[in-house]
């Protein structure tokens, strides 16, 4: 599912990697998507569920392929408060999933990445996602949460301050994947 690495900080991160079977990697790279950021960020501006999806899903692409320099660009255009916005649309589980794919990976980069996502009240919205049913959406949301968590104590802290703590015990109770289990290590306390 994920990968981890250590950041400039020595946190520990995790990044999704799985998703991209549906097109190949060097397709990704030869789409020239990168070069088409304004068309996928006019995408994301639709109003039809279907235009917005293919655009997260090719940002989300496009962060698991070039990973570091996407990133930094996703920030500087203001495309977090957008993927932000589509998670609050539960009609649209997969547009909720790609764009926790997203987010997870910019929640893996840098402190200045992750911190934008606190800035842009983030966490609470994760949070109300950790009751989902939809078992997708909240492993997506663990992770994102993990990631935030994982950067520092204030990081960790704005996550347990936003009430993440019971409804984590309860993914713990209800749920033996090991892989979401693993995801809320970041979340203990010293």
């Amino acid at each position: 599912h994920g990968y981890g690495h250590d950041d400039e900080n020595g946190h520990h991160r995790v990044s999704y990697i799985d998703g991209v079977c549906d097109e190949n990697i060097d397709d990704i790279k030869n789409e020239g998507l990168r070069n088409n950021f304004g068309e996928l960020e006019e995408m994301l501006r639709s109003d039809r569920s279907e235009v917005q999806l293919e655009a997260t899903k090719r940002f989300r692409q496009l962060l698991q392929v070039e990973r570091d320099p996407m990133l930094q660009e996703l920030v500087d255009r203001d495309i977090v408060p957008k993927l932000l916005r589509f998670l609050k649309d539960k009609s649209n589980s997969s547009l909720q999933v790609e764009a926790l794919w997203a987010l997870t990976n910019i929640a893996a980069g840098t402190t200045e990445q992750t911190h934008l996502l606190i800035k842009n009240n983030a966490v609470p919205t994760l949070v109300s996602l950790l009751t989902s049913t939809h078992h997708e959406i909240l492993e997506q949301a663990v992770w994102v949460l993990g990631n935030i968590a994982g950067d520092d104590s204030s990081a960790r802290d704005t996550v347990l301050q936003a009430g993440a703590l019971q409804p984590l015990l309860n993914c713990m109770d209800n749920n033996n994947k090991p892989s979401l289990l693993l995801s809320l290590w970041p979340c203990h306390t010293k």
